[in-house]
This record gives structure tokens, sequence and C-alpha cells, in this order.
């Protein structure tokens, strides 16, 4: 069994309107099937960057050239067809294309009127920005949005997003309704296995700052008593509000112990029939993370480890993470992200897990060997006046840096940059 994949955005900005978000749902539904016999737990939007109105574009593309399409590839002067960016073991697809033309607002309504859960990996704008503007046109009658999250993303949605002030407060309308995950437990949301895990989204402050700022902020703050606390620490985060469907107890996250921005993975897992004799099959979505040699914590090899018997048993069709930045700069200066030779390191320490555990046949010599690698949350160049020249895909370039090492490496992994408004089979 497969996985479709709709990719309603995947831009790591600064441009707003494609920023990340996808929906998922087993390739053997149709989204006809799912309007048609009302079928909200076949599938699932994971972040919500982009919402109804990229879904409408989509839509409206579709029904009216049957073709694949993805605007992005209209701004910069060396962008290759959408083919170019996906492996070819990747299946690209067009889901809507069959709807009726005319239509593309009522057709967005319909799949959205269907679809009850969201999995929301932080809470960084660029991720939950389209959840809660669409929820001014949600229909609580048709399907009750869940949004599914770590205590710290959750807490922050409710305090900073929902709270009466910069957006209505939805929960307490039964609009949406926010519920915690735990980390590292499964869960079951819908027809799937929702398995979370923690990520470092870079620190909150970096440890020390500039001597000269310091001795600035010493010299006119004599008394040390500012928003930074005494001699300017590193801010922790605070314990934010509870949301109104759970039972009340603060829980200290994590994140406020070590200085790290909390974010999340999802190891999805489609539970098939009893009767079906094929192994139920998986797929992993990161949110925003950066790598551990970058945090210096061992978050992702423990991901690693957790994965590698399924890579072992041919179970894991994708993994879905980012590469923000198409070269190499320094590590405080990464915010939390990766380049193509961190996601290649951490992709090394799959390899690795997948050979321990598996030492004793020679099968291993390439474990990674046709995984597919869907690169999100590129980020578009910021031009110099003076080098308009330089300015060229970043995806492209992603993509060729990303092939030669793992060619390099001797990975063997199917790598493909993900394309807002593109659909695929994986």
């Amino acid at each position: 069994m497969s996985f479709e994949i709709t990719i309603l955005g995947s831009s790591g900005g600064p441009l707003e309107g494609s920023t990340c978000s996808i929906l998922l749902k087993p390739a053997n539904i149709s989204y006809h099937d799912i309007i048609n016999d009302n079928l909200p737990d076949q599938v699932l939007c994971i972040d919500a960057g982009s919402g109804m109105g990229k879904l409408t574009e989509i839509i409206h593309q579709e029904t009216t050239t049957k073709t694949s399409y993805c605007n992005f590839l209209q701004y910069y002067p060396d962008c290759e067809t959408v083919s170019y960016y996906y492996h070819p073991n990747v299946t690209i697809t067009t889901p809507f294309s069959n709807f009726q033309p005319g239509r593309p607002i009522l057709h967005t309504q319909n799949i959205f009127n269907n679809l009850q859960n969201y999995l929301i990996s932080h809470s960084h704008l660029d991720h939950v920005c389209s959840v809660v503007i669409n929820s001014a046109g949600f229909n609580k009658n048709m399907s009750n949005k869940i949004l599914y999250g770590s205590h710290y993303t959750i807490n922050a949605m409710q305090q900073h997003l929902f709270n009466g002030k910069v957006w209505p407060n939805m929960p307490s309308f039964k609009i949406v309704n926010l519920n915690y995950l735990e980390s590292n437990r499964s869960e079951r949301i819908g027809i799937y296995t929702v398995k979370m895990f923690d990520l470092s989204h870079g620190e909150f402050n970096k440890l020390t700052e500039d001597k000269e700022d310091a001795q600035h902020h010493s010299n006119s703050n004599s008394n040390s008593n500012n928003i930074w606390g005494k001699r300017y620490d590193r801010r922790r985060s605070s314990i934010t509000t509870i949301p109104q469907n759970t039972s009340g107890l603060i829980i200290k996250n994590s994140e406020a112990l070590n200085h790290h921005y909390l974010s999340s993975a999802f190891l999805i897992t489609l539970e098939v029939p009893c009767t079906t004799k094929e192994p139920p099959p998986s797929i992993l979505v990161f949110g925003d993370f950066e790598s551990d040699l970058t945090s210096k914590l061992s978050r992702n090899l423990f991901i690693w480890k957790s994965i590698a018997s399924l890579i072992l048993r041919n179970q894991l069709k994708a993994i879905v993470l980012e590469c923000s930045n198409c070269k190499e700069i320094a590590a405080n200066e990464l915010y939390g992200h990766l380049t193509p030779k961190l996601l290649i390191y951490e992709l090394k320490q799959l390899e690795h897990e997948c050979k321990q555990l598996d030492t004793a046949t020679t099968s291993t010599e390439q474990p990674l060997l046709g995984l597919n690698v869907i690169v999100n949350h590129v980020k578009e160049p910021i031009a110099d006046p003076n080098q308009e020249s330089q300015l060229h895909d970043p995806r492209k370039r992603i993509l060729a840096e990303l092939n030669k090492l793992n060619e390099i490496e001797k990975l063997g992994c199917n790598i493909s940059i993900a394309l807002s408004g593109t659909s695929i089979i994986v």
C-alpha cells in the first residue's frame, strides 16, 4: 500500500502563501470517495502553513490544465519542469483533475469538510497561519477539527494565537479542539497510528552575547533589571496557558530546561485490515529541525534508532524533512535548520543504525537503497541588489548538492524536492 501526498506548501519563506503543509491519504482512496462517502478519518493534514487558499489554486490549475503546477518554478531564470525535481521512482499525480471545472472553492470546502485531523509540528507562523485564518470557514457540523501537537506547541497556539486578541478563541467556540500528543507514544488518529518525536529547532538565545553588545547593555542598564534578566542570560521558555479540553495539569516542557525550541516529527503508520498480508506502511514527516551536530543533543539519533527496523523491513515509504539553505553557512546562522551536508550527515547516522541492527547479513551494505527522501522548507534567497545575476533556483541547487553527496556517500537514497502545488505517490 502507498500514500498520496498533496503538497499544499513547501517553502521555508520569506515569501508567504506557500509555506509548509501537506495532505496525506491512502493512495487507493480518491478525494471523490472521501467526499461522497464522508470519510474524514482517511485524511491527515501535517502542518498548516498553507491551506484552503492554496488547495483552491491547485484544484483550479488541475481542472483547467490537467497538469501538475508549481508557481515557484516561474520565479527564477534557471528553473526546470516539475518532473525534474522528483526522483523517477516517485509518481507525480493530479488527484483533482477530474473535478468539475469552474468550482474550485466549492471543491475545497467539500474536502475541508471531510478533513478532521491536523498534526502540528511547532507553532511558528509558517506552520500554523492557515489553520488560524481558515478556522473562520470551518463547518463544525461536518467535521470537528482536532489539532494535535506537543504540550509546548498546543499551549503556544492557545495562548498566543487563539487568545481572543490575535484571533478569536476558536477552542472556546468548539470550532477547533486542541489535543496533546505525548512524545514517543503511539496514538490512534483516524485510520493511522501516530508516534511523535521531539526535535531541536535551535536555541532561544545564543549562549553568550557579543562582548561589545554586552558591555553596551551593562553600561545602559547598570542595575541589570531588564527583560533579559541578570547578565543577559538566555531566555527560558514560559509555561503557557492550558487548552480548554485538557485536565488543567501544568506540565513543564523539556525545552524550558535546555533552552532548545521544541519541534516535532511524526511517524505515521496506516493501519491496514487484518486480512491484508502486506505489512502496514509508514511515513516519517519532520517539522523544522537542526542536526545533532549543531544542537549537541541526540534527539535525531533517537529517531533513527526507532525507525531502523522499518527500513530493514521495507515498511518506510518516505522521509519528509527540511533542507532550508542551499549553501553551507556558519552554525550560529542556521537558526535551527539544515544544509545539504548536515542532511546527509543525518542520513549517514540512519544508515549506521540500520547496519548496527542487522550485522548478521550482507544485505545491509546499502540499507537506505531506494528510500524516498522528500526535501521541503527550502528558503528563497534574499537577493543583493548588486548580485542580481547570481539569483538562482535554490531547489535546483539543493537537489544537485544532495545528489552529489548521496553518490559520494553511497547512500542510494531517492532524493526529491517537494514542490508547492504538486501531488505524489510514495
